[in-house]
């Protein structure tokens, strides 16, 4: 005869609507397709930046189950910017400056998740739905003058899909750390005209190239932290103390013996930077994308660290850690040259 289990017993609800606030990071990535054909090198431009936004949604934890299904909205400002190399289809051919400017991103997402914990304070989600994004980019073409250069600003729309972890501080107030992917659909995109060195080279060792039609994809990639108020609670309520935490260390309790507390972890993590030295028209490399030359520097480490704590009855604690990490140095590759020259320009 089969066993009825009862229930489990959900002692706080995640249902009720919520408004709040977050920051983060940005990580993006725009590929160019050259209408010209493979690229020597480029084509790629990353752009990196910090976020800032508000968010509104509702929960809806199912009765008597764990289990949360919800809606919600984002919007956040951008601060990013990247650039890079791109239209290098050939080293006679004087290529372009890419720019990828993002000023602005949402997204409007569905998210199922489950009230992990003893009391159901800690929620694990996915999500996915809708992404948008405030997009510039300006493609000039190196060392012409005056200089060639097209553009697009405007919205993208695409979708997007993540994972987050929220922690309920109190009845009215949660923290939670997500990270999302967005995908956007491809841009086509003009390119401006150019020049072509004819071999051998001559006085007139260069002929004028027309624009064509790029097409550009693009993805980000954010981490956020957020913190959320759930409408209609007490802005000052806190949980009820369980019976457990009436329970003073140093109390004499028959057959009560305390004992040390020893916590001993362990983390790895991988990290990516990258330096690039823009020669351009102007000090300022956000002011002109016409570039003379670059240099990128790509670096990649990797970091461990061991720690531990011991706290004993009398309040007393000794902790520690132990650490190291190894970088990985990655080659430097220069971007393309462009210098004046006696018959026109050369290229390196």
């Amino acid at each position: 005869m089969p066993v009825a289990y009862p229930p489990p017993v959900v002692l706080w609800s995640w249902t009720g609507l919520y408004i709040g606030g977050h920051v983060g990071a940005a990580v993006g990535n725009a590929t160019i397709t050259d209408p010209a054909g493979p690229a020597i090198y480029g084509n790629n431009v990353r752009s990196t930046g910090v976020l800032g936004g508000v968010q509104i949604g509702y929960n809806w934890q199912v009765p008597n189950s764990l289990f949360v299904l919800g809606a919600e909205a984002d919007v956040a400002a951008l601060g990013s910017f990247g650039s890079a190399t791109c239209l290098a289809s050939s080293g006679f051919f004087i290529s372009a400056n890419c720019r990828v400017r993002p000023d602005a991103v949402g997204t409007a997402t569905g998210r199922v998740g489950f009230a992990a914990g003893p009391f159901g304070r800690t929620l694990l989600y996915v999500k996915g739905g809708l992404a948008w994004l405030d997009d510039r980019i300006d493609i000039t073409s190196n060392a012409l003058a005056p200089p060639q250069v097209t553009s697009f600003d405007g919205a993208r729309f695409g979708w997007t899909a993540g994972a987050g972890i929220e922690r309920a501080l109190t009845p009215a107030w949660s923290l939670r750390l997500e990270y999302d992917y967005m995908r956007f659909g491809d841009l086509s995109m003009a390119t401006p005209a150019s020049l072509f060195q004819v071999v051998p080279p001559s006085l007139f060792g260069f002929v004028q190239t027309n624009g064509g039609t790029a097409s550009i994809s693009q993805n980000l990639q954010t981490v956020k932290l957020g913190l959320n108020y759930k409408i209609g609670e007490d802005l000052h309520a806190h949980w009820e103390p369980s019976a457990s935490d009436y329970h003073l260390r140093g109390t004499t309790d028959a057959g009560y013996v305390p004992d040390a507390d020893v916590e001993i972890g362990a983390r790895v993590w991988y990290s990516s930077g990258r330096f690039q030295k823009d020669l351009g028209a102007t000090v300022d490399p956000t002011q002109s994308s016409n570039l003379i030359s670059r240099l990128t520097y790509n670096t990649t480490a990797a970091t461990g660290e061991v720690f531990g704590r011991v706290d004993s009855p009398s309040n007393i604690f000794l902790k520690g850690f132990l650490g190291g990490g190894v970088s990985f140095p990655r080659s430097t590759r220069p971007a393309r040259s462009v210098r004046p020259c006696w018959h026109g320009f050369a290229t390196t």
